[in-house]
């Protein structure tokens, strides 16, 4: 594959050293730098904090000294309850604190009860011995229950579990987090979801991310062979743009970090843990040591996740934690895949409505552009902003996570906040792997914790377990797709073509949805009739059409298509924005070809005119239906000159023999003339000398 590299704007990760100067000038080069402020630790080594000693073995449930819980059955009347408690007065001092049914008949009569003696299993096997008990419990305590790890550095992870610690030298603000430990109750993750990242390569090795990176199925390592005939050589973890090669190995340690905090490994005793416990993370790398690389690399990566998923690879999200160069249509239309994409909003500190930073700033549906908070919940001051084109924020500053060489380091940047968000789209993935990338979007932008700045669409903060509680009450958002239809349109007069539009997921309420034709290939008045309008969806309803007349002609050529776009999608949202309508032509012309069995001729001799017919899409036609002419000159050979009168052969083939006899010496033309029924005439002409 030939590498361009002259005059492509470049993008750079948004990171620095701490010795490293926080803004870089403009190479003179076709590289582009940009103003860059993320931040990594100097230290590698993280500071080593004790480790918490977490309990794993099963505990003794808690509960309430002096009170129960006890069902009465149904049967049993206000009155004998009371006697009841009378009856234990003397031995447990029952009393009645509070009713705890929920008005059901026929099921037990359920009271919150107090004892003046401690509650012991005693007490509980002697009430539930009474005829006129179902059930006596103690009355648990419980507590959110959240699952800790043994990762050495996970106490450090405050955008995960803040409780006010101090990490870096800074302290944080209770349950300024995304509450990855609640949601923990309810998922970890799962291998069977895929993770792209879009970045400096991923170090694969590492001790605490190996367990969740790809190995592709359909490839045998450093045999030099597209083994699963996917077009890339030995991915065996991904793909490297830059080398043209199957080695995405991080060499500056940016993409390395990004991994971690998507999906490092809990419960190994080292390091840290990702949003995800468990998760399956393909790199392709396009920044090189620098953290500096080209669009049409990054363009590349897009199209390598776009061309796994076609293999039934399904990549449900990318990372994308670089910005930087002008607007790109390239790297516009290779984004726009099917995929979900978070990407970093940049680190200008800038309101990027009014200054456009790409990729972020792209009017792309399926991206969900991050700003970064601190540990205390407020936007950092780098990071990047605005109401239309920064979608919501996510922690950013002073976040530890996986490095080059099994290390771990800290660094601050809205880099750091784009892969919380894209954990949490797998996250979400994992609970239900039915959502569309629209339904993860929106739970995503939907279930968040305020914040206080007014600086992005939602103005939240990511939250993970506000997530996984909301997909099991919430129904996913309908999606309207549409087909790409044809119509054959006649030699005159008008006929119609019919687009089906089809909801699928929730149809329990009305929809509607706007549309409008816009040309191709064909021509709009000439071709078909533009109409605009909108198409509503009642309750139950999964199908509509639209209705596109289209004008018959006798116009030789090829098939055209116009378009009829979706788009104001009223309780749905749009899975397919295009239906393409094919209208294809009946309208055809006869090619014909002849060539003569040698140059030139005796007097006397025969002359044999090999003739071929094929219709405009360069298709042989044969048969009776065919029918061919012969002129030598001006004069009509047809039947003085033939072997084989008036027709083809099943291949489009004649041939015709014509005797010289009479004709002087010269050059002299010949035309094979055909005809057939629909479609327009056909000549052919060779020349011939008789010496």
């Amino acid at each position: 594959m030939m590498k361009k590299n002259v005059f492509l704007a470049s993008v750079v990760v948004f990171l620095l050293i701490f010795s490293i100067p926080a803004s870089f000038v403009f190479a003179q080069s076709s590289k582009v730098s940009v103003n860059a402020v993320d931040q990594i630790n100097s230290d590698p080594s993280l500071p080593g904090l004790s480790l918490k000693q977490f309990i794993t073995g099963q505990k003794e449930p808690n509960f309430a000294s002096h009170q129960l819980i006890i069902g009465f059955r149904s049967e049993v009347t206000p009155e004998e309850i009371k006697n009841f408690y009378k009856d234990f007065q003397s031995d447990f001092g029952l009393e009645e604190k509070k009713s705890l049914d929920d008005g059901n008949y026929g099921k037990p009569t359920t009271k919150l009860v107090k004892t003046f003696t401690p509650v012991n299993s005693a007490i509980i096997e002697k009430l539930k011995d009474d005829p006129r008990v179902e059930f006596a419990e103690p009355d648990y305590i419980i507590t959110i229950d959240t699952i800790n790890t043994n990762d050495t550095y996970r106490n450090l992870l405050w955008g995960l579990d803040n409780t006010g610690q101090i990490v870096n030298n800074v302290a944080g603000t209770n349950d300024a987090d995304i509450d990855a430990l609640e949601a923990w109750n309810v998922s970890t993750g799962s291998s069977n979801i895929i993770a792209g990242i879009i970045d400096t390569g991923v170090y694969y090795s590492h001790e605490d991310l190996s367990a969740n990176i790809w190995t592709n199925p359909g490839e045998l390592a450093g045999n030099g062979v597209d083994d699963d005939l996917n077009g890339y050589v030995d991915d065996i973890h991904g793909w490297n743009a830059i080398s043209n090669s199957g080695d995405p190995l991080d060499d500056n340690g940016h993409g390395t970090h990004v991994a971690g905090t998507i999906g490092a490994v809990a419960n190994n005793g080292k390091g840290i843990v990702g949003v995800n416990h468990h998760v399956t993370i393909i790199s392709c790398k396009f920044l090189d040591k620098n953290g500096s690389g080209f669009t049409s690399d990054a363009v590349e990566c897009f199209n390598y996740f776009s061309n796994l998923k076609q293999k039934g690879i399904n990549v449900r999200v990318t990372n994308n934690s670089w910005g930087g160069g002008g607007y790109s249509t390239s790297l516009y239309n290779s984004m726009n895949n099917g995929i979900l994409h978070s990407v970093a909003a940049g680190n200008s500190g800038v309101n990027i409505d009014a200054t456009p930073s790409y990729p972020a700033s792209y009017n792309l549906d399926n991206i969900i552009s991050v700003a970064a908070t601190n540990s205390n919940d407020n936007y950092a001051s780098f990071s990047n902003y605005g109401l239309i084109s920064v979608d919501i924020a996510g922690p950013g500053v002073n976040i530890a996570s996986t490095w080059i060489n099994n290390q771990y380091y800290y660094a601050s940047g809205t880099s750091m906040a784009a892969p919380h968000v894209t954990g949490a789209a797998a996250l979400t993935w994992s609970v239900n792997q039915a959502l569309t990338w629209h339904d993860v979007k929106n739970l995503i932008l939907t279930n968040g914790d305020p914040l206080a700045g007014d600086k992005t669409l939602t103005d939240k903060r990511l939250n993970v377990n506000n997530i996984l509680l909301s997909i099991s009450s919430s129904t996913p958002t309908p999606q309207i797709s549409i087909n790409d239809p044809s119509v054959t349109e006649g030699n005159s007069g008008t006929k119609t073509i019919t687009f089906t539009l089809t909801r699928t997921g929730d149809t329990t309420q009305l929809s509607t949805v706007g549309y409008s034709t816009s040309v191709g290939t064909a021509n709009s008045g000439s071709d078909y009739v533009s109409t605009t309008g909108t198409v509503s969806f009642s309750v139950s309803q999964t199908s509509q059409t639209i209705i596109v007349t289209v004008n018959g002609d006798t116009t030789v050529e090829p098939n055209e298509t116009f378009n009829v776009d979706l788009s104001n999608c009223s309780n749905c949202s749009i899975a397919d924005t295009r239906g393409v309508g094919t209208i294809v032509n009946d309208d055809y012309s006869l090619s014909v070809s002849v060539t003569t069995d040698k140059g030139s001729y005796k007097i006397g001799s025969n002359v044999i005119f090999s003739v071929n017919v094929k219709d405009s899409n360069l298709i042989s036609i044969g048969g009776s239906s065919v029918e061919i002419s012969v002129k030598i000159g001006t004069s009509d050979k047809t039947s003085s000159c033939t072997s084989s009168i008036g027709s083809t052969n099943a291949s489009g083939n004649a041939q015709f023999t014509c005797s010289t006899s009479g004709y002087a010496r010269g050059t002299y033309t010949v035309t094979a003339h055909a005809t057939k029924t629909g479609y327009n005439a056909g000549d052919g002409i060779a020349s011939f000398r008789i010496r």
